[in-house]
C-alpha cells in the first residue's frame, strides 16, 4: 500500500473500490454526511477501478490459453487431483500466466493518481466500522484507516490559523 504525495496507487484505489462498492456494505450506524463522503468516495474511484479491471482483462486474454483454461476449469471443479498426470503440466502453465499478469500489470497498478477524496473523521470512521461489523476483518479496518480517515484534522486548523 503506498500513499504519496502524488496521489493513490490504482491498486489502492481498485481495493479501495471494491471494498467501498461491495453489495453488504452498510450505512446503517452512519450519519446522512458521513453516507454523502462515502458516495462520493465511490463516484471518484469506481471509475478509476473500472480502467484496472479492463487492463486485467485484457491482460487475461492474451496470457490465458485455452488448455490452462481448461485445466482451471478441472481444479475448480476439483476434478484435478495431486497425483494427475496434467498436474506438473499445470504447474508450469499457471507459474508462467501469473508471472505475464504480474509483468503486464504492474505498472498499471503502481501508477499514482491524484485523488482528492474528503476524508472521514474518526468518529465517522467507528460508525463505517460499526455498520460493517458483521464482515470487516484482517487487515481491512487499518487499509480504510489509512486510505480515507483524516487523523490529523488539528493540524488543517493549526494551518488555517496561521
Amino acid at each position: 500500500m503506498k500513499v504519496t504525495k502524488e496521489g493513490m496507487t490504482k491498486s489502492d484505489i481498485e481495493k479501495l473500490s471494491n471494498i467501498l462498492s461491495r453489495q453488504d456494505f452498510k450505512f446503517g450506524k452512519c450519519s446522512n454526511k458521513t453516507r454523502i463522503k462515502i458516495v462520493r468516495m465511490q463516484i471518484l474511484l469506481d471509475p478509476i477501478a473500472e480502467t484496472v479491471k479492463k487492463a486485467r482483462e485484457t491482460a487475461d486474454k492474451q496470457f490465458m490459453s485455452e488448455r490452462l483454461r481448461g485445466m482451471l476449469e478441472k481444479v475448480q471443479q476439483q476434478k484435478m487431483m495431486a497425483d494427475d498426470p496434467d498436474v506438473y503440466e499445470f504447474d508450469k502453465l499457471f507459474k508462467a500466466y501469473n508471472e505475464n499478469i504480474k509483468e503486464a500489470m504492474t505498472p498499471v497498478l503502481d501508477a499514482t493518481v491524484d485523488v482528492k477524496l474528503e476524508k472521514l473523521s474518526l468518529s465517522e470512521y467507528d460508525s463505517v466500522l460499526d455498520s460493517n461489523a458483521d464482515w470487516i476483518s484482517g487487515g481491512t479496518p487499518k487499509f480504510l484507516f489509512l486510505m480515507i480517515v483524516d487523523d490529523k484534522p488539528e493540524e488543517k486548523t493549526e494551518e488555517a490559523t496561521k
